[in-house]
């Protein structure tokens, strides 16, 4: 145990990521090396160690966890919405370009391994927030990341000013073509009737 303990000491990188886990996702990371994949892009894998894992799997997985994260939430903010709506709005949310910039509010990139160019136009952090919701779902479960218990991730859906996280759900909704917002309407209003017919019918017969 002593040996241990001397060893992670000793690491200064574990000690980097497993302060950034705790600090910025509000976990204490189960299976640091699974972390420690999942922030390693594939640039940083040397030669002499073709064996050392890079974040690609995990980046597969998390990015179909993410989907399903994003359905269920979806689902449930939006019951009268139509799949069109909601089909829309997840392809908005989970886009590279906004993965890019939930990873730079988290700062993934100051763990991050890789030695490609950091550039305005580089998918490299958003791949690696998706590598990382991979690792956080083998090393704790779904429930964790669904339920909003990171702080990281409460934070990169909240902005300032807005405790409610609904601007940054909204914003994906421009660019929708008016089009397509009438049908979606035309279906919410549907719905809406249809639940509503018991209620009125209970009201009409005690009027009478």
């Amino acid at each position: 145990m002593i040996s241990s303990l001397f060893n992670r000491a000793r690491n200064p990188e574990e000690k980097r990521v497993r302060a950034w886990c705790r600090t910025t996702l509000g976990i204490t990371p189960g299976n640091l090396p699974l972390y420690r994949q999942a922030l390693r892009h594939v640039s940083a894998v040397k030669d002499e160690q073709p064996d050392l894992p890079d974040n690609e799997r995990l980046e597969f997985l998390g990015d179909a966890v993410l989907d399903a994260i994003i359905g269920d939430l979806l689902f449930s903010t939006y019951p009268d919405q139509g799949e069109g709506f909601l089909t829309r709005m997840r392809s908005k949310l989970v886009s590279r370009t906004q993965l890019n910039m939930l990873a730079k509010r988290i700062a993934i990139e100051r763990v991050m391994e890789s030695n490609v160019a950091r550039t305005h136009e580089s998918s490299v952090p958003g791949n690696a927030l998706e590598a990382l919701i991979g690792a956080l779902f083998l090393d704790k479960g779904v429930r964790p990341y669904a339920q909003g218990r990171g702080r990281a991730h409460q934070e990169a859906l909240r902005p300032a000013g807005d405790p409610e996280g609904r601007s940054r759900w909204q914003e994906p909704l421009a660019g929708m073509g008016p089009e397509a917002s009438q049908e979606d309407r035309v279906r919410g209003a549907r719905r809406r009737r249809q639940r509503a017919g018991p209620a009125l019918c209970c009201r009409s017969a005690h009027r009478w």
